[in-house]
């Protein structure tokens, strides 16, 4: 090679790597030294991606991207928080072009991440890179791949549908897979490279040169979930903080056994409604059904515990009714720019608790107004589905209400902006823990998450970056109780 090993290392890696305060000794030397928090463990996984057999001479700069990215996803079904990164890299010639287009599309997923690069090898040989991520998780919560239990829900995470995925999708699933543990009963990697470009052969891929770095990248790349009941409704919100799709697959219908077999018969969702009449008509459909008949429309089974079936309820629907927007922050029916949220009432039809929004954004919240806010976006055009929620009645007993298609009038937006701007000027100056239940006439804050341990980033007051429960916005009853009075006394 025209380069000498030391000097490509030094060109081509060893500065452009994220820095990391936990690699006391990194690159460069024969051993990385790496700093270990208290009470975590250390997990490893790998990745290799090689030229096809006819191609040897010119392999893609994007080898040791792809290599990166399933390294990342083997690693994401531990729960894992990746930290550090190690490459082994094998070339026909040091061709210091490719050198400089490889390293760039290796550094950008690696670095947005934030992987310190800590070592590897390059040799002379056929185009082909092995790349190690490290990371940790707190002892005791690594998430296995195997193990199920009846009733457990299946999920798929960061999507599987053909195309390239980007390194915003792999840093999506990656960070939402990060704060899996102790939620998930088990994950298993599903990244499938398939088409002209990259195909799957013996687990490994294979990258043709006359495509580019992000031709050639997985065609589908995502994560199994299998979710114990009662835990949906945390998963779902954090795919939502860390915008990382979900879909819904189905439930385990045996015990314990490979979650690849463990599907129930799957039924063929409705698409989604072409304008606001087609689903009122779907929405009027279920009026008065039971959720068990309901349930039953989908081949499902309503949960026995009352606190498994409140995210239970919300999906049925969704299902039911054919929204496809998953955990985006947009409307449930995206072309319809129609929010779906269903509402516990009592025999008198008062709302039972608050209503859930969306998430608060803690951080890059410079410019944000009223007009351009996810709160605002969501609430432009509800479908209310009352439910009853008497705790007397049995779940498989309570029914669905009249449906409610609204749009806030003048005097309901203007408090509800209000409401808005103040809570999130006090966000901006981080006031966080400041903010109680009394703030906010219509419209609340509160922490979402279920345990202390799901920590998202906020700002003090200060301005520096810390640590903090995740928050929601959310309506207060009094707010949906004098939107449903208005609306059933105008149709009496």
């Amino acid at each position: 090679m025209a380069l000498s090993e030391f000097a490509l290392i030094e060109q081509y890696f060893a500065s452009q790597t994220t820095q990391r305060s936990d690699v006391t000794l990194g690159i460069g030397d024969d051993a990385a030294l790496l700093r270990l928090e208290e009470d975590r463990q250390l997990v490893t996984a790998s990745g290799s991606t090689y030229t096809d057999a006819g191609y040897p001479e010119d392999p893609s700069p994007a080898l040791g991207r792809n290599a990166l990215a399933a390294a990342l996803l083997n690693l994401a079904a531990s729960g894992a928080r990746p930290q550090w990164t190690t490459l082994a890299l094998s070339l026909p010639a040091a061709d210091e072009q490719w050198l400089e287009s490889f390293s760039k599309v290796f550094f950008e997923l690696a670095n947005r991440l934030g992987l310190q690069l800590i070592g590897g090898d390059v040799t002379r040989g056929p185009g082909r890179a092995t790349v190690g991520v490290h990371g940790t998780v707190a002892a005791g919560t690594a998430i296995p791949q195997r193990g199920a239990e009846l009733g457990d829900g299946v999920f798929l995470l960061g999507g599987h549908q053909p195309g390239a995925v980007s390194d915003d999708q792999i840093t999506r699933l990656v960070n939402c897979a990060s704060e899996l543990s102790g939620i998930a009963r088990s994950a298993t990697p599903c990244w499938d490279i398939s088409g002209d470009g990259v195909q799957a052969r013996d687990g490994k891929s294979e990258a043709r040169p006359q495509h580019q770095p992000r031709d050639d990248s997985p065609d589908g790349y995502g994560l199994r979930v299998l979710i114990p009941p009662g835990r949906e409704e945390e998963l779902r919100r954090r795919c939502e903080t860390h915008g990382c799709p979900i879909v819904f697959v189905g439930n385990a219908a045996d015990g314990p056994s490979d979650p690849t077999h463990l599907l129930t018969a799957m039924t063929n969702r409705p698409d989604p409604p072409t304008d606001e009449h087609e689903l009122l008509v779907r929405a009027r459909d279920l009026a008065g059904a039971t959720l068990g008949e309901l349930a039953s429309r989908l081949g499902e089974t309503v949960p026995t515990q009352p606190r498994h079936a409140k995210g239970w309820l919300g999906q049925l629907v969704e299902k039911l009714l054919g929204a496809s927007a998953g955990p985006r922050p947009v409307p449930d029916f995206t072309h319809l720019g129609v929010e779906l949220k269903t509402l516990p009432v009592s025999r008198a039809g008062k709302p039972r608790e608050s209503t859930y929004i969306c998430s608060v954004p803690l951080t890059d919240t410079l410019g944000l107004t009223w007009d351009g806010s996810n709160v605002r976006r969501k609430l432009a055009r509800v479908l209310w589905m009352p439910v009853e929620a008497d705790p007397e009645i049995p779940w498989e007993q309570r029914r669905l209400g009249s449906p409610l298609l609204w749009s806030p009038d003048q005097e309901q937006e203007t408090v509800l902006r209000i409401d808005w701007e103040e809570l999130m000027e006090m966000v901006c100056l981080g006031q966080l823990d400041s903010i109680t239940a009394h703030h906010g006439v219509c419209l609340q804050i509160r922490p979402k998450a279920a345990n202390a341990r799901a920590l998202s980033w906020g700002t003090d007051a200060d301005g520096h970056r810390v640590r903090t429960l995740p928050r929601g916005f959310y309506l207060r009853t009094r707010f949906t109780e004098s939107l449903l009075a208005r609306h059933f006394a105008r149709s009496e």
